[in-house]
């Protein structure tokens, strides 16, 4: 596992689990040429960190609800100072004053626009995705057109530095360097589906990485799962963060809704409230499993899991909301993050942010 000032996951550990559990049988079937990005209107700059978290995914051979839809999430503005490293102690990281917060609050009055789009497609051995965006609020969608489970991290790169020289320095010095800053994206996506999040992209320089993460190594990239991303500047209007139904409030070390959550699509903002990164996987659990059954899991995750990802957002610095949108059925959720924090390397879910609803 890497160790660094920042919170890494292992995550993409769970998603090795999770490949076991021969889920893609159950997932629908979607065809990557179908899976196209929508034009892009203009969006605004914001500034963001950027990355790393792996998406926990669980696998288990129940039957798998629709691709969740595109979210809408708007990280508004970024704080940075916590990087990113897959399994070590973390500091509290502090916002740079170039990257100040603005407080939750009432959304601003919609100017009509909507974000821009980015879709990255995933395979077990590749990520493919366009090179530039415009800077701003942009809707990321992650089509699987994979066997496997898939995940993706946005990591916002300082100035100077490129995704080369993440992937040299996370093969020489194991963990994820100071300079790379986690800023979200949505995470994992089932065999044949896809999931999204919307996030406020501030203009730089960005990787792309689905990181190979197990317990047993240091998390590493590999050839094909990293690309870079250039966001450009712009002046043009700017959309504004649509209105969620739900907020998801992530700290140290907690997760609560703000109300009920009802069968039916919804988009749920997830606001990062605390002084460390983290990320909010939603799973549904298999028709039987418990949520004792996923704790259980949890403790080792050997063998299939007792629960599918159907939304929700990857790691995401302290300070910033982001959105995405679940179609929710009927049975028993899980919500929980599985970055690593501490001297003790333990999960954000083992120190409390798991929490469990059912859905009538």
């Amino acid at each position: 596992m890497l160790t660094s000032r920042h919170p890494r996951t292992t995550a993409a550990a769970i998603l090795a689990a999770v490949m076991l559990a021969g889920c893609k049988s159950e997932q629908p079937k979607t065809s990557s040429d179908s899976i196209a990005p929508t034009p892009a209107p203009a969006a605004a700059p914001a500034e963001a960190p950027a990355a790393g978290a792996a998406a926990v995914a669980a696998a288990t051979p129940n039957p798998a609800p629709p691709p969740a839809p595109a979210s809408k999430s708007g990280m508004k503005a970024a704080a940075a100072g916590a990087g990113a490293a897959a399994a070590s102690s973390v500091a509290p990281s502090s916002a740079p004053a170039a990257m100040a917060v603005a407080p939750p609050g009432a959304a601003p009055a919609s100017t009509g626009l909507k974000p821009a789009s980015l879709t990255v497609r995933a395979r077990n051995d590749s990520v493919m995705a366009p090179s530039t965006v415009t800077a701003g609020l942009t809707t990321i969608t992650l089509a699987n057109a994979g066997p496997g489970i898939s995940h993706i991290q946005l990591l916002k790169l300082e100035p100077g530095k490129t995704a080369g020289d993440l992937q040299m320095t996370m093969k020489q010095n194991q963990k994820m360097p100071r300079w790379a800053f986690f800023a979200s994206g949505p995470d994992a996506a089932m065999p044949g589906t896809q999931t999204s999040a919307t996030v406020d992209l501030p203009a730089g320089n960005y990787a792309i990485v689905s990181m190979k993460v197990f317990p047993e190594h240091a998390p590493y990239i590999e050839t094909g799962m990293l690309r870079t991303l250039t966001v450009t500047p712009t002046s043009a209007a700017q959309p504004t963060m649509p209105t969620p139904d739900l907020t998801i409030t992530a700290n140290e070390y907690s997760l609560a809704l703000s109300g009920p959550v009802t069968a039916g699509t919804h988009t749920f903002q997830v606001h990062m409230a605390g002084q460390e990164a983290h990320e909010v996987v939603l799973f549904k659990l298999g028709m039987g499993k418990s949520f004792g059954d996923f704790k259980t899991w949890m403790e080792g995750f050997e063998g299939p899991g007792p629960a599918i990802v159907v939304g929700g957002v990857a790691g995401t610095e302290p300070g910033l909301d982001v959105q995405f949108t679940s179609t929710i059925n009927p049975g028993t959720y899980v919500l929980g993050s599985f970055l690593v924090h501490g001297a003790d390397k333990q999960l954000d879910a083992r120190r409390g942010m798991l929490i469990t609803f059912t859905v009538p």
